[in-house]
């Protein structure tokens, strides 16, 4: 079996992608269950990584989804 190194470019190129496929993921969630359906695949720091770096108005609409909808026990 022969295992194949990434290079760091390579490796760089492949967590932009990653990290934009969750920021899409973020932004096209419609529900508290699709939002906490991503901490089945992302890390905390993750999500809290991919959520900085959106726009402020983008932030707000995937905050206020998540309070809106947030089970009182999880606060």
């Amino acid at each position: 079996m022969a295992i194949e190194l990434l290079s760091s470019e390579q490796t760089l190129n492949f967590d932009l992608i990653e990290h934009q496929l969750l920021q899409s993921a973020l932004l096209q969630a419609e529900t508290l269950g699709e939002l906490t359906a991503l901490i089945v695949n992302y890390t905390h720091w993750e999500i809290m990584q991919a959520f900085e770096r959106l726009p402020s108005p983008q932030q707000q609409r995937v905050q206020e989804l998540w309070e809106v909808n947030i089970p009182q026990r999880w606060q």
